[in-house]
């Protein structure tokens, strides 16, 4: 991915990059979590606004993996 470009969060693969778990459509077992996903950037630090949806990320992930569905 180009250093600049938008990861867009969709309901379907057709309309952008990421699900609704900053998981990638096309590589099941990659979570992109930085700002990427993010359509505008903050005027503040926005090191906790990225930290939200990594936690939201990684809970799922994990319970996928206890499930063994990752």
């Amino acid at each position: 991915m180009t250093i600049g470009r938008a990861a867009r969060l969709s309901k379907t693969a057709k309309d952008g990059v990421l699900n609704g778990w900053n998981q990638s459509w096309d590589v099941p077992n990659l979570f992109i979590t930085d700002g990427s996903s993010m359509t505008r950037s903050a005027r503040q630090n926005p090191s906790i606004t990225y930290m939200a949806p990594t936690a939201r990320a990684v809970a799922h992930a994990v319970g996928e993996l206890k499930r063994r569905a990752l």
